[in-house]
Formats: C-alpha cells, structure tokens, sequence
C-alpha cells in the first residue's frame, strides 16, 4: 500500500505485472493510503513539491485561477486579495494607501 503524498502506478515488463508507488507530482496531493491517483490542485490552491499530502491555498497578495498548479501568481504592485486562495485575478484589489490609477494603484503621496 502506498503511504500518503504518493500513489500506485502499474509497471509492466519482462517479468510481469507489479505495483510501484510514485510520488504525487508537483500541483497535486493525495491524502489517502493505496490512492491509484493524485488530486488535482483546484484553482486558488497550489502543491509546489513532489509527495504532497494536500495543496495549500494561496496567500494574501496571489491567485491562481488554473488547476493542478505549482505556484501561485503575485498581484500587481499596490494590490493584494483580501482572502487566503484567491482564485482569480480580479480578486486583486489596491492595498491601504494606494488608489486605483488607469490599470495600476498609485501610492499617495502628500504635501505639507
């Protein structure tokens, strides 16, 4: 039986068939002992190594809107996502501080 973080994958050759447990690859995890498969990471969650046991949403300030992915993606300079697991790019949102310009977030600035 396969541990967690790796699944069983059937190998074929001169001698026969036999079960070989492989781990999970990156953007993907597998909770569960004698998996056959590993879970796709969903969107807004990443596995960024091999054997993971479970994807981990992404942090304030990334996103990720694709599937079985490695990464997260960092909001523009002067924006963050306001939740863990953004799974979007429009979540980015200006940070305190900063105005939202044409495509971008100005940081303010003031004179005395």
């Amino acid at each position: 039986a396969c541990s967690p973080g790796r699944f069983s994958s059937l190998v074929v050759d001169k001698d026969g068939d036999t079960a070989e447990c492989r781990l999970c690859p990156m953007g993907s995890a597998q909770a569960s002992m004698s998996a056959v498969k590993c879970d796709m990471c969903s969107v807004g969650t990443y596995a960024s190594e091999e054997g993971k046991t479970e994807c981990h949403r992404c942090q304030r300030g990334k996103y990720q809107e694709n599937t079985n992915s490695s990464f997260c993606s960092s909001c523009p300079t002067g924006m963050t996502t306001w939740m863990l697991g953004a799974d979007w790019a429009g979540e980015c949102r200006c940070q305190e501080g900063w105005s939202r310009g044409f495509f971008t977030c100005l940081f303010h600035t003031y004179r005395t």
